[in-house]
């Protein structure tokens, strides 16, 4: 059958594939199955581009002073690509299938508040906490998404269906004319989502001129390729953060001195222009100085010979050898070169060993053998959430195996804590609880860049980090991509 030859293509470059799209399942919890799941699925609530929660299935909620009820009224006529109707029913039996030990799910920390989901009406149903949750919300706007009762495909209600998943190759979506949401649609039939790790892969890619959106451009590459009209680019206030984790349950690095000794091995300043241009800002402490949740705590300093001294005196020498790892993506490699140098440079003896995007997240991250960790964190919805997931001695992005009674107590009592004040006290505890510890040691945090081509209008660049194709349109069909599809792919 001959194709269309004027439909709406668009196409969008994103920086590593994923191991799977199950809707709110372990292995789609990484940034790249996020940019595809929001595409296909939607949830209660998202984040707008201002970085407010709108409805999105949900028309409007209320929530009880307490915080401990949360009701939300749907919008009437939601259906599934499949055609199936999306209601109370559905969006209840999605958070209860979380508990009952048919999914392995990284929600059921985030949701362990839940006491009860009760259906009011077809359209209409309330969520009962055991104590307050101020994350709640947040929560439900992030990785929350309400899907039909499929485990193979993300079959959700948002603007874009799976249609293909070549491994390896792309992924291909087209457009669903029964998407309801605060935000437009794409005004595009399909949506082909390719990968490429490197800086060189990426800016190879857009000077071919056949890529469209680009979730992460190269701030050494962006100045030129706008000078040469092929790419607008602009900064999301993301604040992604480069962490360097480490193994707190096994080897010389339980010892707290010794996790020091390496903060201390590393010039962050340098590390930051070296890898942004000097557009990143060093993290001192354990948030970025622009998160609404920073507290002041004390800095630990660029200090070679106060690292040398503090391995002396823990007993570490150079005959202990330290495993470091991190992802192939860019910039990881930069970011391990850096580190591995300041930490020799101290005396100590690094192996470093690099690993492809994935199986990197989560299996070798999670689940490797390692010494220290390299890893970008992205923002988390709420800081509750950023906690309970790598501090809390059960939270699932907790890699370095960090465990302590007292800081569980924290974690867990700030969570419940109604009043506002007495929060923020406990969380400025937790921080400098962190910077005395160092379960892990913030390096420096950068937005991230995003990129569109000249034929794309009406993109906005996320403050997630992600993509959000909301109102983009195609300046002429006619201009590359031509045609990237083939015959079979469509269903």
């Amino acid at each position: 059958m001959e194709r269309d030859k004027k439909a709406r293509r668009l196409r969008v470059l994103l920086k590593h594939e994923t191991i799977a799209l199950v809707p709110n399942g372990f292995n789609s919890d990484s940034s790249s199955s996020t940019a595809i799941l929001r595409l296909t699925c939607q949830g209660l609530l998202k984040q707008d581009f201002d970085g407010k929660l709108v409805p999105d299935l949900a028309q409007s909620w209320s929530v009880s002073d307490d915080l401990r009820r949360y009701t939300f009224q749907l919008r009437k006529g939601l259906t599934f690509h499949n055609g199936n109707a999306c209601n109370a029913h559905k969006v209840a039996w999605n958070f209860t299938r979380l508990f009952n030990g048919g999914t392995d799910s990284l929600l059921t920390r985030d949701y362990q508040d839940i006491e009860a989901v009760n259906v009011l009406s077809e359209h209409e149903l309330e969520f009962v906490l055991k104590r307050p949750n101020a994350a709640f919300l947040p929560n439900l706007a992030w990785r929350t998404y309400i899907v039909d009762d499929t485990y193979d495909q993300p079959c959700g209600t948002g603007p874009l269906r799976l249609q293909t998943w070549q491994r390896g190759s792309h992924v291909l979506l087209s457009r669903f004319e029964g998407y309801q949401g605060v935000h437009a649609a794409p005004d595009v039939d399909e949506v082909r989502l390719e990968f490429a790790p490197g800086i060189e892969q990426r800016v190879a890619r857009i000077r071919q001129g056949d890529i469209d959106i680009v979730e992460s451009v190269p701030s050494s590459a962006a100045e030129a390729l706008a000078a040469e009209g092929l790419l607008h680019s602009a900064l999301t206030a993301s604040k992604h953060r480069s962490v360097m984790y480490f193994n707190c349950k096994k080897g010389a690095l339980t010892t707290p001195k010794v996790r020091l000794a390496l903060a201390h091995a590393i010039n962050r300043e340098a590390l930051m222009h070296a890898v942004t241009g000097g557009t990143g800002e060093v993290v001192d402490g354990m948030l970025a100085a622009s998160d609404p949740a920073f507290v002041t705590t004390p800095t630990i300093a660029y200090d070679p010979d106060r690292a040398r001294q503090l391995l002396q005196e823990a007993g570490v020498s150079s005959k202990h050898v330290f495993r470091m790892v991190t992802t192939n993506t860019a910039p990881f490699s930069q970011v391990a070169e850096q580190v591995g140098k300041d930490l020799r440079a101290i005396g100590l003896t690094v192996q470093f060993t690099g690993y492809d995007d994935p199986p990197w997240w989560p299996y070798m991250y999670l689940r490797g053998g390692w010494d220290i960790c390299l890893q970008g964190t992205p923002a988390r919805p709420h800081l509750d959430t950023l906690l309970v997931r790598e501090l809390h001695s059960q939270g699932g992005f907790n890699a370095g195996g960090y465990a302590c009674s007292e800081m569980d107590s924290l974690i867990d009592g700030a969570r419940g804590e109604l009043d506002v004040q007495k929060r923020q006290q406990a969380y400025a505890r937790i921080q400098h609880k962190v910077q005395a510890e160092l379960p892990f040691f913030s390096l420096f945090a950068m937005d991230n860049m995003v990129g569109w081509s000249p034929r794309v209008t009406g993109f906005t660049p996320h403050p997630s980090g992600g993509i959000d194709l909301s109102g983009v349109q195609i300046r002429d069909a006619n201009v590359s991509p031509s045609s990237f599809t083939t015959e079979g792919e469509r269903q």
